[in-house]
């Protein structure tokens, strides 16, 4: 399916009465929908083990820093 295809198909599955908004709203879920799928397709993800692991790397490193500002 085409991403025209894919639009119209979202536009005929709203009500008649859709907003702006609304159409808007459901078109970047779509878009975004489509970038997370062309992700995974090329590998472009990572593990959410590695996600937690950077993140408490992160929390670390802002830990340290900010007991070092304290004991300035």
């Amino acid at each position: 399916m085409t991403v025209k295809d894919k639009i119209f198909k979202a536009i005929q599955e709203m009500p008649q009465d859709v907003t702006f908004d609304e159409l808007m709203e459901r078109l970047n879920l779509l878009y975004k929908v489509e970038q997370g799928h062309q992700a995974v397709t090329t590998g472009e993800t990572i593990l959410s083990e590695e996600v937690k692991q950077k993140l408490q790397e992160g929390a670390i490193k802002r830990a340290k820093r900010d007991l070092e500002l304290t004991q300035e």
